[in-house]
């Protein structure tokens, strides 16, 4: 099992830029979310919960980019999350509210793909 990696993103420029061309200023919780997955879909609402559980907080997904992998990286990169599992603190869940998103579970890498997401979310 393999869940995706979040964090919380560097403060850049490039960050910056990307809230003021949404005409929003620079929100004050973001996460990188890297996602092991065929699609990630933009008419799901998403939440994150804690690892040791607690309420699910709701996220805005702001950006997000598709990077595909050769095969042999992919499974490389998987490795490389599951030896960050130590530092991941967030769970990612999909739902129209927090009740639908628990009870389908958190959401977990496909390990069979080479398709990767990089997406930017806040707190909304």
């Amino acid at each position: 099992m393999s869940f995706p990696h979040i964090r919380s993103p560097r403060d850049s420029t490039s960050l910056q830029g990307l809230y003021a061309l949404q005409g929003r200023s620079m929100p004050s919780e973001i996460f990188n979310i890297y996602i092991q997955t065929n699609s990630f879909s933009l008419n799901q609402q998403y939440w994150i919960q804690k690892l040791s559980g607690g309420p699910l907080f709701k996220v805005r997904i702001d950006s997000i980019k598709l990077i595909e992998l050769p095969e042999p990286i992919a499974s490389a990169v998987l490795s490389i999350d599951s030896d960050r599992a130590a530092f991941q603190k967030l769970k990612l869940y999909a739902g129209n509210n927090s009740t639908d998103a628990l009870a389908a579970g958190a959401i977990e890498n496909d390990e069979s793909v080479n398709r990767r997401f990089k997406v930017i979310a806040s707190l909304s």
